[in-house]
């Protein structure tokens, strides 16, 4: 199995997990040292540096992001770099929202996310309004 199929494999199989709520199974895949990037204008917008800090920093998102909605698009990957395109609805208004995930990995783990709104919608107002 090339490195691409392997990295493909590995985000689908972190994604999968991630719907069933199996949550150990989800970070068995993410590096102890895994950054992510959320977008600025997001109520929740920053740079999260460990697996404790994302972990933390999906419960907050979980506020916003029906986890129980996300459904995997499209999964687009070539070598290290793995994309998702994924939707999800958003849970004050019930608005379906695309996104993109670019997932980097080293060493058979995701050691960098990336996150990319198609259209933050209600999102952008919440961000406006809310003082987390």
């Amino acid at each position: 199995m090339s490195v691409t199929e392997t990295n493909r494999r590995i985000v689908t199989e972190m994604y999968e997990a991630g719907q069933r709520g199996e949550l150990e199974t989800f970070f068995g895949h993410v590096a102890d040292d895994v950054v992510l990037t959320e977008p600025a204008y997001l109520p929740y917008g920053g740079t999260y540096r460990g697996a404790g800090a994302v972990r933390e920093v999906f419960g907050v998102i979980a506020g916003y992001l029906d986890m129980n909605s996300l459904t995997i698009d499209r999964l687009v990957a070539d070598e290290d770099h793995v994309f998702a395109i994924l939707s999800s609805n958003q849970i004050a208004t019930g608005e379906r929202i695309m996104l993109t995930e670019l997932s980097i990995l080293r060493e058979g783990k995701v050691a960098e996310f990336r996150v990319f709104f198609h259209e933050a919608g209600s999102l952008l107002e919440l961000a406006s309004t809310d003082s987390r």
